[in-house]
């Protein structure tokens, strides 16, 4: 008898579950065994030749990526869709090379003049979270797939995301992605955390109902600046749906912000905790004051929805619903 040992290079894996029609593709990535240094004192900088996943993970990622299913949960330890932190100097990152494709992924991405978590995460290789999100997107206009989840943690808070990716000749149309971190246990970070891709909060016009208008967050009223919905001069937590230039509301263009239970373009605002204010610095998509907090999926079979939720050990503190 002849035993033959294969040793996989790398943590990675992922199966499919459900039955036909009610299929959920789960893919675990590694973004460390194969991982270039991301900065100079972690190891001598590749540049253009920076990897996250390493050649043959990505074609192994590529191969179940064509695999069809109704739903892919795609699992990384670090976040996703976040973008580059631009308080750095690019140059100090190692992926930045002569900076050519580097930029180039951004503006790709529409991303030259966002800026993200400071902490470590995809962005910090530019051009392989780009074509982290390319794969994705022509998994989804392939028909391989009617939604795609991201789920990730290593942060101090809980948070909901929405990417955005833009139309390509190559890639297709433009596609929206998900992205749920959660932190888990003694985790309270009760500072700031840039991130524009935060899952949008919606308003009405004004007080119509009708909630079809993004908060555009940060903004500022009467010389303070608000990282979420405010109740101040109002009855109802409100926003601005258009700022100007130095990031001041537009007079008259307002909204109250989208309630539990409201309807909003990509779905239905699911739960939105009465203590809000105790569980976040601002946004009501993040969540980095409550000591713990874990993130929930839950997918609806019959009415064709997913819920993307951050908990805490007391409740749910803010949930989404989102159609595919």
């Amino acid at each position: 008898m002849i035993l033959v040992i294969t040793a996989q290079e790398g943590v990675y894996s992922a199966k499919i579950v459900g039955p036909q029609g009610q299929t959920t593709h789960v893919i675990n990535l590694d973004a460390r065994y194969f991982r270039s240094p991301t900065f100079s004192n972690y190891g001598t900088c590749e540049g253009d030749s920076s990897t996250m996943l390493g050649e043959k993970q990505w074609q192994w990622l590529q191969d179940e990526l064509n695999k069809p299913s109704e739903i892919k949960v795609i699992s990384s330890g670090i976040q996703v869709l976040p973008p580059l932190n631009l308080g750095r100097n690019k140059s100090t990152y190692c992926a930045y090379g002569n900076g050519e494709k580097f930029t180039q992924a951004m503006a790709s991405l529409n991303e030259q003049t966002m800026s993200g978590t400071s902490y470590e995460s995809w962005a910090e290789i530019p051009q392989e979270r780009e074509k982290l999100l390319r794969m994705v997107q022509k998994s989804l206009n392939d028909g391989k797939t009617k939604a795609v989840i991201f789920v990730s943690g290593d942060q101090h808070w809980g948070e909901l995301l929405e990417k955005r990716i833009p139309a390509s000749n190559q890639f297709g149309k433009e596609a929206r992605v998900y992205e749920i971190t959660a932190s888990g246990f003694g985790q309270n970070w009760p500072y700031h955390i840039e991130n524009p891709l935060r899952l949008p909060i919606y308003a009405d016009s004004k007080g119509d109902a009708k909630f079809t208008n993004e908060c555009k967050l940060p903004f500022k009223y009467a010389g303070v600046t608000y990282q979420g919905c405010t109740t101040r001069d109002n009855d109802k937590p409100w926003c601005y749906t258009q700022v100007d230039s130095n990031g001041n509301g537009v007079k008259g263009e307002w909204g109250n912000c989208a309630p539990s239970g409201a309807t909003i373009p990509t779905g239905q605002v699911g739960v939105v905790s009465e203590n809000m204010a105790s569980l976040t610095t601002g946004n009501r998509h993040l969540i980095n004051k409550s000591g713990s907090n874990y993130g929930l999926l839950d997918i609806d079979w019959t009415k064709r929805t997913i819920k993307m939720s951050i908990e805490t050990s007391d409740e749910e503190a803010v949930s989404t619903i989102i159609n595919f």
